[in-house]
């Protein structure tokens, strides 16, 4: 019951001065709710869960939110891990975190350091993580091929895709562009 009010006091005050911080709105929940979780996957207790509670599930999720890679140690089979840290990697923009991950995982069903690194150079729009790629490629099943020069053309296509709206030219006269509302 202690550790309980302890929680909710320490949110509380998270909540109270959420005002003085600089972080977005989601931000800021995303942090508390992190937080939360990642006491809950620290505490966490079998016999008193759901039984598709799934403890590294847990710690990935909070990982997530917190923006937190090491979180990501604490999980212990392979796909969750590496979908961790890739995740959290794109998420905060960190391409070294793509080193947790192996270069062509198999069929383990890990996720590959060069699917990672893809990912993250897309984020953020840096080519030099797709030339960390070198001459390896994976292509996961059913899914994309992942190699230096679709990385590159990815990026290409991020930074149109993030490009505003041009409008469109208007004819001399045209209603739109006279300020004339019927």
């Amino acid at each position: 019951m202690r550790k309980r009010g302890a929680y909710i006091g320490l949110i509380i005050l998270l909540i109270l001065f959420m005002g003085c911080l600089t972080w977005s709105e989601s931000d800021m929940i995303d942090e508390v709710i992190g937080a939360v979780e990642e006491k809950t996957c620290d505490n966490f207790d079998p016999s008193t869960v759901d039984p598709s509670f799934d403890r590294d599930h847990c710690f990935k999720d909070a990982a997530l939110r917190k923006g937190d890679p090491n979180l990501c140690a604490k999980i212990k089979s392979s796909p969750p891990k590496t979908k961790c840290y890739m995740e959290v990697a794109e998420k905060i923009g960190r391409g070294d975190l793509c080193n947790y991950l192996p270069i062509n995982p198999g069929s383990s069903g890990e996720y590959s350091q060069i699917e990672c690194l893809q990912k993250v150079a897309v984020k953020t729009l840096n080519g030099q993580l797709c030339e960390q790629m070198y001459e390896y490629s994976y292509s996961p099943f059913f899914g994309p091929t992942y190699n230096r020069e679709n990385c590159l053309k990815a990026i290409e296509e991020e930074k149109k895709n993030r490009m505003p709206a041009v409008p469109e030219p208007r004819e001399p006269g045209d209603l739109a562009t006279t300020g004339v509302v019927m």
